[in-house]
């Protein structure tokens, strides 16, 4: 059949080809005792005779054997082996489809169980006769909690999406009586990863929750806020216990938004201070005169004593004040700068807001913007895989865009090879030890952080 038509003749659509070649290859399974569902027959090349690929469940009495995901093409008038991928000793497949996984790109998406408890999605594309997986586990989470995870097509646009099914990372360490779960719908971003276009939740029930908000307490922190009121923080500090960690994770976002909008008008005050007819050139006299340098200028218990600025009242008063209220100053060459002291709302409220923006916070309260370039390496990794693993847990989140670019930030200092970053500064970045020694820094790290993406980029580096 296949050599009585040309090379533009379409076999796929052609039913009595694709009736033989399955009835063919449901006897070959069936004589080998495995399951016909794990056969699919579709186009992943440029031919216009159709693949076949076939799941191959492992051995169980082969410790080698991984199991494998093969597929077979039509070459030299049969079909043979063309590639396969490992099944990483996955038990059995449940879901196997071919498709669209983009506009112009024909792939498979197969669901497995993995163990007792779990399942996992792989997706393969068929590029240069091999297969490439095209989901790396270290930027999107493919483990399900159950198989109710899916492969379809959701929105009748002709490219297949899949789900995965995941506990709910708001769980609160097991304050619930049952777990929660959330489905993810995703599609291939056209790399390695996966875009989130949809999410079901099942609802909260407010019974689950280990702590309610006390109706009062919550209406008292919302007038505060709503007026601006400098007593708000101290109240909520005194209260936190007394309300749900969704109520203060709302209050403590509302309020830092109001702090940021607030920064222009605290250091044109704090401006107006340091420029006074008694301060000019003050912020060389903070230092110089007051020896108040910039960790000193944020602990608010120097500043408190008695003798520290007892001629500078106002100036006091302000920076008080300003650290309470959850501000932090910085420098800079052109003076001083007031930012949100994300450190001061993450240890205060880390173990009564939701995950979420516990993990966010803890993520801010390490970023800085001065000297980043001294920074260990392995202090870099850390609050990178920090990211890497919020995008993982969170992906719905909107704060998954703005920690990017602290990732992308983070990335771009890691990969400088700076000698003090290595805690080696009299060497030269051009000598070859300096080369050998962060070589093998960047080598340390990988194999720390092999569960994580940080682990890929850092192969790449070398490999170049």
């Amino acid at each position: 059949m296949i050599e009585a038509k040309d090379e533009t003749y379409d076999f796929l659509h052609d039913e009595k080809y694709i009736g033989l070649l399955n009835d063919s290859m449901k006897d070959i399974l069936m004589a080998k005792d495995i399951d016909t569902n794990h056969l699919i027959i579709g186009n992943l090349s440029d031919s216009n005779i159709p693949e076949i690929i076939f799941f191959r469940e492992r051995d169980n009495k082969n410790i080698h054997d991984p199991g494998y995901l093969e597929i077979y093409s039509y070459r030299d008038e049969k079909y043979s082996l063309l590639d396969r991928a490992s099944m990483n000793y996955d038990k059995t497949n449940y879901q196997l489809e071919l498709g669209k996984v983009s506009q112009d790109r024909n792939g498979i998406y197969l669901n497995n169980y993995a163990g007792s408890n779990f399942a996992i999605t792989y997706g393969f594309i068929l590029k240069d006769s091999k297969l490439v997986n095209i989901l790396n586990p270290k930027k999107v989470n493919l483990i399900s909690f159950n198989d109710d995870n899916e492969i379809k097509d959701y929105n009748d646009s002709g490219i297949l999406e899949f789900s995965i099914s995941a506990i709910d990372p708001e769980n609160y360490n097991g304050s619930y009586t049952k777990n929660r779960i959330i489905k993810y719908r995703y599609n291939w971003d056209g790399k390695d990863g996966a875009k989130l276009i949809d999410m079901e939740r099942e609802k909260l029930d407010e019974n689950f929750m280990l702590t309610k908000s006390d109706k009062e307490i919550l209406t008292e922190a919302k007038k505060l806020l709503k007026s601006k009121d400098v007593k708000f923080i101290n109240f909520i500090l005194e209260n936190k216990g007394n309300l749900s960690p969704l109520d203060n994770t709302h209050l403590i976002i509302d309020y830092i938004s109001y702090l940021r909008d607030s920064i222009f008008l605290q250091e044109s005050k704090f401006n107006n201070l340091l420029t006074g007819s008694s301060y000019l050139n003050y912020s060389d006299k903070l230092k110089e005169e007051y020896f108040i340098s910039i960790d000193l200028l944020n602990d608010i218990d120097y500043i408190s004593r008695q003798k520290v600025l007892s001629n500078e009242e106002e100036l006091k008063n302000f920076l008080i004040s300003t650290l309470k209220a959850g501000y932090i100053f910085s420098k800079d060459d052109d003076g001083y700068l007031i930012d949100i002291n994300y450190k001061f709302f993450f240890d205060n409220f880390k173990d009564c807001i939701q995950n979420e923006y516990k993990d966010y916070l803890r993520i801010l309260s390490n970023y800085t913007h001065d000297n980043m370039s001294d920074i260990s390496l392995d202090t870099l990794a850390e609050r990178i895989v920090l990211i890497e693993n919020f995008n993982l847990t969170y992906p719905y989140s909107d704060m998954v865009e703005e920690l990017s670019t602290y990732h992308d930030e983070y990335l771009e200092v890691f990969f400088q090879g700076n000698p003090n970053q290595i805690g080696e500064s009299k060497l030269k970045p051009s000598s070859g030890r300096f080369k050998k020694k962060l070589s093998e820094k960047y080598m340390e790290i990988k194999e720390r952080y092999y569960h994580s993406y940080i682990s890929d980029l850092i192969s790449r580096y070398l490999n170049k």
